[in-house]
């Protein structure tokens, strides 16, 4: 049998000056839901503090810096989905604002030529918004 420990709390017996805010956010379920929590809300920072955190963050203090692309931690490559490809292909390429199919000088999208996105340049036509839906619709570019 397991011998009962005899000795008191030094803190038995004693309460906490609680906030009284977090308490009714608890007894509420304790979500903010995107929500400030209330505790903070009204708080003012001087604009010393301010200053201060943003100088933490900036430049080479800043733990991402130099972090771009295939370095970065979320990076997903060959997995990224269909905005992020469309993101790095503007990045990466420059529009002239003629259509490749019609030749019209006006506004182009990118159009993926072979319906896989993948990170591949050639795999991108600039097309007119109205060559793009056909070449959508058909998967073919008339040249």
């Amino acid at each position: 049998m397991k011998q009962q420990n005899k000795r008191i709390p030094w803190n038995k017996g004693l309460h906490i000056q609680s906030n009284n805010a977090l308490v009714d956010w608890r007894a509420k379920g304790g979500t903010n839901k995107g929500k400030p929590t209330p505790w903070l809300v009204g708080r003012k920072l001087s604009e010393e503090t301010k200053n201060k955190l943003r100088k933490q963050k900036l430049g080479r203090n800043n733990p991402m810096f130099g972090k771009t692309g295939e370095k970065s931690p979320v990076w997903k490559g060959e997995l990224a989905g269909y905005y992020a490809i469309h993101k790095w292909i503007e990045a990466h390429l420059q529009k002239d604002g003629n259509c490749k199919s019609c030749e019209k000088i006006y506004r182009t999208h990118w159009a993926n030529y072979s319906g896989n996105y993948k990170r591949d340049i050639t795999d991108f036509l600039e097309l007119c918004p109205t060559c793009h839906s056909a070449f959508d619709r058909n998967r073919e570019v008339i040249l």
